[in-house]
């Protein structure tokens, strides 16, 4: 991507699993894994993270690959324990950092 340039909205739904289509929590995954997550500039995709979480403190899975595998992992739009697990991994990081 170069200057003006806008990202897939697949880049905004986060899913699970991860497969062809990569999401920003993968991104913020990586990064985290390898020791940036007290990087300032990933503050706006916390953000972001954080303003999708429901009332009960879950997130739902965006892009749940529905009728692509052999079994279903979550149904679309629902609250997902996968896309959830993924999400407190990031936000614990963040927070140790």
């Amino acid at each position: 991507m170069g200057p003006g340039t806008e990202p897939s909205g697949s880049w905004f739904k986060l899913g699970f699993p991860s497969g062809y289509v990569a999401d920003f929590l993968q991104a913020l995954e990586a990064l985290c894994e390898a020791g940036m997550a007290a990087e300032p500039r990933l503050d706006r995709a916390v953000d972001r993270i954080v303003a999708g979480q429901d009332a009960q403190g879950r997130w739902p899975n965006r892009y749940p690959y529905s009728g692509k595998m052999v079994i279903d992992i979550d149904r679309p739009g629902r609250p997902s324990k996968w896309v959830t697990l993924r999400v407190c991994r990031v936000l614990k990081a963040v927070a140790g950092s």
